[in-house]
């Protein structure tokens, strides 16, 4: 089955169409965000509406996250470090520049705000507003492995998977940093242009690169086998991957230079449906 595109325009107007997005967020209400040029899109599906604010810093917006409270606000981050609130009609609740050259949020369960930059390491900011700078260091082993840092997640096991771009994948236990990259003898990855991770609902996790995706079994560290019951999977996942994304269904959606897939799983957690679009 095929995936069809369909272009996003702005409710008011004479409005040009939504492009150039850079994020993408859903939020627990089913309303997708969009981080594009100099503006933040709200869609909103169950109204049939779009709408578009302008940042007022004229930056990209690198991350977007909704809160962990009631009032279900949400959070961007843009390349410049400016950190913007709104409610869930685009009104700018607040702002302050927390940390340069943001491309990563992620909230963990104990509240905790991990913020991934480009070239100035991981930063995790407790409750509390106190902050703690991760950085690499070439003479400890332990040291979070690449100060590039494009995607972090909680996995099932509480651990942070951090995905760098030039360190491959990093996981932090809450103590030290364990590293994976390409040729390590523990696992080696397709390549160390690590780009985001996802847990899927089986316990696997399934990493973007450059070169393509690997798929790693959570329990043993090691390459997972995927079985498909229609089409290449290998082929597939060869492809150079820009991006990977678990939905609300458990789908996991890969988004290639040229393609988007869906996988959908039976209950063994082979694949049983893939839907494909070209762009």
């Amino acid at each position: 089955r095929c995936l069809v595109p369909h272009p996003l325009r702005p409710s008011y107007s004479n409005s040009k169409y939504v492009s150039r997005i850079r994020r993408y967020y859903s939020d627990v209400q089913g309303n997708l965000w969009l981080g594009c040029l100099h503006n933040i899109s709200l869609v909103n599906f169950y109204h049939n509406n779009v709408e578009r604010v302008e940042r007022n810093d004229a930056t990209d917006t690198r991350a977007i996250l909704q809160l962990p409270s009631a009032d279900g606000n949400i959070v961007t981050a843009s390349y410049g470090g400016k950190f913007m609130v709104y409610d869930s009609r685009l009104n700018l609740l607040s702002q302050e520049r927390i940390a340069s050259n943001v491309y990563a949020l992620h909230y963990d369960r104990k509240g905790r705000l991990w913020i991934g930059t480009k070239g100035d390491g991981l930063i995790m900011r407790d409750a509390a507003g106190r902050q703690t700078v991760f950085l690499h260091d070439v003479a400890d082993t332990y040291s979070i492995s690449h100060n590039r840092i494009y995607d972090s997640k909680e996995d099932s096991r509480g651990r942070i998977l951090v995905a760098t771009y030039g360190g491959g994948l990093t996981r932090y236990d809450g103590y030290s940093f364990l590293s994976f990259t390409f040729g390590n003898r523990r696992l080696s990855l397709r390549s160390n242009s690590c780009r985001n991770v996802v847990e899927d609902r089986f316990g696997r996790l399934w990493v973007s690169f450059d070169e393509g995706t690997d798929v790693i079994d959570l329990n043993s560290y090691q390459k997972a086998e995927i079985t498909s019951k229609v089409g290449d999977i290998n082929k597939i996942l060869s492809q150079p991957s820009v991006t990977v994304y678990r939905d609300t269904k458990d789908n996991i959606w890969l988004l290639t230079n040229s393609h988007i897939y869906r996988f959908s799983f039976d209950e063994t957690g082979n694949i049983c449906d893939i839907n494909t679009g070209k762009y």
